[in-house]
């Protein structure tokens, strides 16, 4: 979906929204922070702590 197809969040309060994909190869996640009256803005998480270290998934 384009970004200029998305309509703004009609909530009253903040929201966190992820999204998991797990497959048999790849798995993956992705998040949007939804501001009541903003177009959300979908986010990939790229990197993540293992152990200590940030490491690129």
């Amino acid at each position: 979906m384009l970004m200029e197809n998305r309509k703004p969040f009609e909530g009253t309060t903040r929201r966190l929204l992820l999204a998991f994909d797990i497959g048999t190869t790849y798995s993956g996640i992705s998040y949007s922070i939804l501001d009541p009256g903003k177009v959300p803005e979908i986010r990939p998480v790229t990197r993540a702590k293992k152990n200590g270290v940030l490491q690129p998934l």
